[in-house]
């Protein structure tokens, strides 16, 4: 984004996520404080065991990235820069940091920091951690969000700069998110490929340190006594993987387990009857969308996209599958994501004016008719097994395809067939996801969704959507440096996206979130998957 679930957050992502919204603080200062943890942390407890709802493929974060992943290594692993619980930029591994100019970041690295292992972490290890994103050899599935990087180089023992190709607002926040994880070089040259495996683990500066993980079963860490920050309150974490969700919600009922991420919304409500725990809604900054390959007929016909979205009831999805937890998504961005760019009145006053396709099978009727295949024709769509959810949203749009003669094939698929087939960019079709925030930040989706440069293998932009029209304004605003030039670009780029089609937005879900009455959750938010979580719960 569950966390981890599998879906895309650029990859494959289901976080569950909390309320930012205006709250969040975007842009870097020109210089930032130096200062200690931006997460404060309380008395210590024994142990924390914790749900997660799907397995995760490996420790590496270069050649695994999906939420269940960033959701284990963000206890373990570090980056230079670290969310607060207002979703604020704030040092971590760098002590300071600064944006001289609009291709230029400059990183004042942390001193005394030790790995794992009592080695003492260098200005090498972030050049190594960072630098083999731009490695094509390295096939990291996180290199886009590096194609802008032209060089990253240790400038001072103490001190990493990052120069970029053209200016880029997003690249602000890569540090402080999955893609920003840094480990130790020397670690990682001498394993190689076994990085992440069960027996090699990995090698982070983190609060807690990994050590067991066992494939389809669970992760245990162990509070790092000697970490540089505050001493988190849990000596002991406990992730166990357990798909099922009759199990997941046994389990917390009796208490063998002290709190999950993603609540099934639809289930919310049996959830919320045991006795001992908690239940939490929060905005989850996501969205629940179709992706339509125009490369592929029939999607190529804009009158087949305009039918599809016409005949999905997406206020019906919301109520009966989210049980209202959501919103109806008339973009791609939700509303809350907009953040120091735009005030939210401005927002609503936005979407309020974006080409919409309202629920009327008469128009989805109307427009099929205009299309290259009036008579209807039959297609299919797949979804992964550890998301439910999003097969419901298929399937009830078959229901409703069907009505106006077009055959929608529901399958369920293996998170990593459905991930696979994905990044292998060939005949896409339709797709379900969900995009989870990487950053609070308005162009986190649309960049890699609308771009052309990014409708390419490996990448995300999976409808193949090339426009240069929306080129020219993803241009536009990456070179603003006032956010009302920024916001109007924006603005502009998703009116197209709009009137195009590209991609059929559902829902903005809310998420739950379940945790035992004998703990607290401080400051969760929509990106707690790239902070230490478990850090900050601690006893009541």
């Amino acid at each position: 984004m569950d966390s981890s679930e599998q879906t895309l957050n650029r990859a494959q992502l289901l976080v569950r996520a909390g309320s930012l919204g205006a709250a969040v603080t975007l842009g870097i200062p020109a210089l930032a404080r130096a200062g200690g943890s931006a997460l404060g942390y309380d008395a210590a407890t024994d142990t924390l065991t914790w749900m997660l709802p799907a397995s995760i493929r490996s420790l590496d974060f270069v050649h695994s990235y999906d939420a269940g992943t960033t959701v284990v290594l963000g206890l373990g692993l570090e980056g230079l820069l670290v969310y607060d619980k207002a979703g604020a930029l704030q040092p971590r591994l760098a002590r300071s940091w600064s944006h001289p100019d609009p291709l230029t970041y400059v990183y004042r690295l942390r001193q005394g920091v030790k790995w794992w292992d009592g080695k003492p972490f260098t200005a090498a290890d972030v050049v190594f951690s960072m630098a083999q994103h731009l490695d094509p050899k390295v096939g990291s599935q996180v290199a886009t969000f590096y194609a802008n990087v032209r060089s990253i180089r240790a400038t001072a023992a103490d001190t990493v700069t990052i120069k970029l190709k053209k200016p880029d607002p997003a690249f602000q926040y890569i540090p402080a998110a999955h893609a920003g994880f840094i480990v130790q070089r020397a670690f990682s040259k001498k394993h190689g490929k076994s990085i992440g495996t069960p027996s090699v683990l990995t090698m982070g500066t983190g609060p807690y340190r990994i050590v067991k993980y066992t494939p389809d079963q669970g992760v245990s860490l162990k509070r790092n006594d000697a970490y540089w920050g505050p001493k988190p309150p849990t000596a002991n974490v406990e992730l166990k993987f357990i798909t099922e969700e009759s199990t997941r919600l046994l389990a917390m009922r009796t208490g063998d387990v002290d709190g999950t991420f993603g609540v099934p919304v639809e289930q919310s409500n049996q959830w919320s009857k045991i006795r001992d725990a908690r239940v939490v809604f929060a905005p989850e900054l996501s969205v629940d969308f179709f992706s339509f390959d125009m490369d592929t007929a029939p999607w190529s016909d804009i009158h087949v996209r305009r039918a599809v979205s016409h005949a999905a009831d997406k206020a019906g999805m919301v109520s009966a599958l989210l049980r209202g937890h959501g919103e109806v998504a008339t973009s791609l961005v939700p509303p809350q994501q907009w953040g120091g760019v735009l005030p939210q009145p401005a927002v609503r006053r936005l979407y309020r004016e974006l080409p919409k396709y309202s629920y009327s099978l008469a128009r989805a009727r109307a427009e099929l008719s205009q299309s290259s295949v009036p008579n209807g024709f039959s297609a299919s769509v797949q979804y992964p097994n550890s998301v439910p959810l999003l097969g419901k949203m298929c399937l009830a749009l078959a229901r409703t395809l069907k009505q106006i003669g077009i055959n929608l094939d529901v399958n369920e698929v293996t998170g990593d067939k459905w991930f696979n087939d994905i990044y292998a960019h060939k005949n896409l079709g339709l797709q379900v996801m969900q995009f989870v925030p990487d950053f609070p930040d308005p162009i986190n989706y649309p960049t890699y969704l609308l771009a052309s440069e990014h409708a390419v293998k490996n990448d995300f932009n999976m409808a193949n959507y090339r426009s240069a029209t929306m080129d020219a304004l993803i241009k536009r605003q990456e070179k603003a440096t006032r956010p009302a030039v920024r916001a109007q670009a924006l603005g502009q780029m998703l009116r197209l996206a709009a009137r195009d089609v590209p991609y059929l937005p559902i829902a903005w879900p809310e998420t739950a979130m379940a945790i035992s009455k004998d703990f607290s959750y401080g400051g969760f938010n929509a990106l707690y998957f790239n902070q230490p979580w478990a850090a900050q719960i601690r006893a009541t």
